[in-house]
């Protein structure tokens, strides 16, 4: 099951998932203060880019934005469907909505989809909860102040409270901030925000992909037995848990969930600079690795799974 042709690799990662899983249930019991029931969130499916898909391909570029067009469906479940209906069985909604969630939305496909996800599964749930944007500008290229732009129009246009920071790159004492400087910078303000704002959960966009990146690039780096776990799907930092519903979910599913929804979401052109580590093994080094063993994606994810399962 090589998961970079797309979809769910459900039983491998619910095995892994599960002993995650029975933690929120029992986090449930916590929070007996339910808050009044009202109407569900607005689930507003309009886009920000100017101009249309006038040429009749899948998808066009307008500015750093990329919007997509719909896709077709067929008899089969959509996309977007069966990740609501899979993170739906995760993570039910009465295991969040009772305390703020924060999501950190980029911009990118992966948090853009998340958040659209978990509107879609609250508004349907018919609970009212409080689901809060956050957004932390690195501030390494010209084109990110447009990534803020868009996720604030993102939160007006649904109604939601945004919260954002800048990071300081001076602090950081170099222009050219390495990766994990940077991710440790982003997670800090993330963090700070979340308990700003009195949040109980913090949720990324990771990916399958991105497990499948970290397991290559920890071995590559060295590392123990125990790194080999790859991503959490959950991690618990005090009163903040850091969540990752889509850890289970292919990047090639992501993008046709966002096709079949038409919703629009911001490329990040350095993700394409094979100078940066895990670019080049994204860009490089996995397509080849692939052509030579095209079940690799799934040879990883078995083994970070089995290396997790021993370690909870």
């Amino acid at each position: 099951r090589s998961s970079h042709t797309g979809g769910v690799v459900p039983k491998e990662i619910e095995t892994y998932v599960s002993p995650y899983i029975d933690k929120f249930q029992k986090e449930m019991e916590e929070y007996k203060d339910e808050r009044p029931q009202g109407g569900p969130l607005d689930a507003l499916r309009g886009t920000f880019a100017s101009g249309s898909n006038s040429n009749g391909q899948p998808a066009v570029h307008v500015g750093h934005l990329q919007k997509v067009a719909p896709q077709h469906q067929s008899d089969q479940q959509s996309s977007f469907t069966h990740i609501c209906h899979a993170l739906k069985d995760r993570w039910p909604v009465e295991s969040w909505f009772r305390r703020p969630i924060m999501i950190a939305v980029s911009g990118g496909a992966d948090s853009v989809l998340l958040l659209r996800i978990l509107m879609d599964l609250q508004q349907k749930s018919g609970k009212k909860g409080e689901i809060i944007i956050a957004h932390v500008d690195h501030g390494t290229r010209d084109s990110s102040a447009n990534d803020a732009e868009f996720i604030r129009l993102l939160a007006e246009q649904h109604g939601l409270q945004l919260v954002s920071r800048r990071i300081d790159m001076g602090a950081l004492k170099e222009r050219t901030a390495s990766e994990d400087t940077l991710r440790q910078a982003r997670y800090e303000q993330l963090m700070d925000m979340a308990h700003a704002c009195g949040a109980r959960y913090l949720a990324t966009g990771h990916n399958l992909e991105d497990q499948v990146e970290t397991a290559l690039f920890r071995i590559f780096r060295g590392t123990a037995f125990s790194g080999l776990q790859g991503i959490p799907p959950l991690r618990v930092d005090g009163a903040v848990s850091i969540v990752r519903p889509l850890l289970h979910v292919s990047r090639q599913t992501i993008l046709a969930a966002l096709k079949e929804i038409e919703q629009p979401f911001c490329e990040d052109p350095s993700n394409r600079e094979s100078h940066y580590t895990r670019n080049f093994l994204r860009n490089e080094i996995l397509p080849l690795l692939r052509t030579r063993f095209p079940a690799i994606d799934g040879s990883i994810i078995k083994l970070v799974n089995q290396i997790g399962r021993a370690h909870v």
